[in-house]
């Protein structure tokens, strides 16, 4: 579980966003601090926490093409692996622990992972569960292009994009999530492709980055608390415009090495069970706790839940890894022989 110098600012920045998700997620920013209402808190952290996850995907999607160099299918099948068994854990828990009803064809849909296609237009839509289906959408969709030229990545992908956005016009397909993160995913993988020009953006002077991050922020809260619909052309650059400018900022200060502290790393490790199931943990320890007052449910998912929620993540992600490994030893064994 070492991790090469060079990328502890990852794990940093994914185990900040995780735990920004169970901030969001604990319905925290409900509440009131001082009196000020800390409710516009939320779509900031939200968005800066579900935009990063993006971004870094992107980022490690042409990482490990560049240092693996799959076929698409053997590319497929290990991001399918990797997600689909514990997604449909997940869906399982959401329905048993969480009491969502599904019918006949939204849980079938939900079953093979294409809610991003109809919900919420044809499907009932599910919290959480989403991200899993836009992301592994990108990795489909960009993953057909990634030893292509920069240049012809880009013109499929504004292809794909355009007749996405008309399909949605025209059909009322596709969930709104898919258009505000699709070309942050992009994003993310030029910024591995090119070395030079992560390093040039990384040691920007920081009054620039600072100004860009600021600017970034005043944009996505004009277009986030104004009426405008997420598919159109301002929210979708304001949105992007934030998120990269402050996933940006934050790798680059994340780089500092007073910040890496031993505690990232498990968190990091532990963050996509922890995104998965946290829901489901949350409501079984509610189940089972009998509280002699009334308590702030916000409070009680944030501390302890939240250590709690990490605690059973890392090893489920630990026991998962391993359970892989233990399948593809088999598997090789198998092929040896057989050969």
């Amino acid at each position: 579980m070492n991790k090469s110098n060079k990328l502890v600012e990852f794990d940093i920045l994914r185990a900040v966003c995780i735990i920004f998700l169970m901030f969001v997620h604990s319905d925290i920013f409900s509440t009131y601090l001082l009196g000020i209402k800390l409710e516009p808190i939320g779509p900031y952290m939200g968005t800066f926490m579900l935009g990063s996850f993006f971004f870094m995907a992107g980022y490690f999607t042409e990482y490990s093409h560049r240092h693996k160099q799959q076929g698409f299918l053997s590319y497929i099948w290990s991001k399918f692996i990797r997600l689909f068994p514990p997604y449909w854990l997940a869906l399982l828990l959401f329905v048993i622990v969480l009491g969502f009803s599904l019918k006949r064809f939204d849980f079938f849909m939900y079953v093979l992972n294409l809610q991003f296609i109809f919900s919420p237009a044809f499907i009932k839509p599910l919290l959480t569960l989403w991200y899993l289906s836009v992301v592994f959408a990108y990795y489909v969709i960009f993953g057909l292009f990634l030893s292509h030229e920069s240049r012809n990545l880009i013109v499929w992908a504004v292809f794909i994009f355009t007749a996405s956005l008309f399909l949605s016009y025209k059909f009322e397909l596709f969930d709104d999530r898919f258009f505000e993160y699709y070309f942050v995913f992009l994003a993310g993988i030029f910024l591995a492709r090119y070395d030079l020009f992560r390093e040039r953006v990384f040691y920007a002077p920081l009054l620039i980055r600072l100004s860009v991050g600021l600017v970034g922020a005043i944009l996505f809260g004009v277009f986030e608390f104004g009426d405008y619909r997420v598919r159109s052309a301002g929210y979708l650059f304001a949105s992007n415009v934030y998120i990269l400018s402050w996933a940006v900022l934050a790798l680059s200060l994340f780089r500092a090495n007073w910040l890496h502290w031993r505690i990232w790393q498990p968190v990091s490790y532990a963050s996509f069970f922890a995104y998965l199931l946290h829901r489901p943990i949350w409501e079984i320890m509610f189940a089972t706790v009998n509280f002699p007052t009334v308590v702030y449910s916000g409070w009680y998912r944030l501390l302890p839940g939240s250590i709690f929620v990490f605690v059973i993540s890392y090893y489920m992600q630990f026991g998962y890894d391993l359970l892989l490994k233990a399948a593809s030893d088999l598997w090789k064994r198998l092929t040896l022989k057989a050969a």
